[in-house]
């Protein structure tokens, strides 16, 4: 490699490192920075673990106390062993929007019931 050809592969190595101080010297976003290439941005937390989570457990295991099912019973109309509902009442477990629709039918429920006694706990 001629001296010119590296001296210049160094110095827009170095400029790079002023420029985007959060890109590595191959050109990659490292995870550890995304923040600072999101430039500050705030990030959610972790909704498994957060208030309103929480509430909507509290929602469905309410549900299915109310309808007078065990979750043995609901894991069996989902097809699903017990100890899947048990990690979602649990805390242990995320529910998406197609399990939270599919769980709500199985008890008997409407979807959009469910989910409207969920924002009315959460305000």
């Amino acid at each position: 490699m001629s001296c010119a050809l590296a001296e210049r592969l160094r110095s827009s190595s170095r400029e790079r490192k002023q420029n985007y101080p959060y890109i590595s010297q191959y050109g990659i976003i490292r995870k550890w920075d995304y923040a600072v290439a999101g430039r500050g941005k705030v990030r959610m937390a972790k909704s498994l673990h957060s208030k309103q989570y929480a509430k909507l457990v509290a929602v469905l295991i309410t549900a299915r106390k109310g309808q007078g099912m065990t979750q043995q019973q609901l894991a069996d109309a989902l097809k699903k062993p017990q100890s899947w509902i048990a990690k979602i009442e649990g805390g242990e477990r995320r529910v998406d929007l197609v399990e939270f629709t599919a769980i709500a039918k199985a008890m008997g429920l409407e979807p959009m019931d469910l989910y409207g006694a969920f924002l009315d706990g959460s305000q």
